[in-house]
């Protein structure tokens, strides 16, 4: 009840105070001491390097194909989740910068073989 009282009391004495008059406009912050135009953000994601020292197209194709760049025990690895043929449970498959480009291009080939239906040589498939 003196909740109720008290919060009955507070309202009225705002609106009895009635409408208050503007504040005056707050000093505009010296502009000098901003950069009048900052530098794009672009730039500075243009020359970072890609981690583990490979070159940018390696890295966007690697980014492509679920890689991402981890640092385990000061090595700069390439790791991406994979859940292995006969598993559900998916682990870190982890490759280095030097056997990237290989890894990826074997990837490709096989994407490759499988769009042209080729996925075994002519012996293993009856052949000759």
């Amino acid at each position: 009840m003196r909740l109720a009282a008290l919060i009955a009391v507070s309202m009225l004495a705002g609106c009895a105070a009635g409408p208050q008059a503007p504040a005056a406009p707050a000093a505009a912050p010296v502009a000098a001491a901003t950069p009048a135009t900052p530098a794009p953000a672009s730039t500075e994601k243009a020359t970072t390097p890609p981690p583990g020292g490979i070159t940018p197209e390696l890295y966007a194709q690697a980014k492509q194909q679920g890689y991402q760049a981890k640092v385990y025990k000061g090595e700069t690895l390439f790791c991406r989740n994979e859940a292995p043929i006969g598993s559900r449970l998916a682990k870190d498959v982890c490759v280095r910068p030097s056997e990237l480009e290989n890894v990826i291009r074997q990837a490709q080939d096989v994407r490759d073989q499988m769009n042209r239906g080729q996925t075994c040589g002519k012996a293993a498939c009856g052949g000759t």
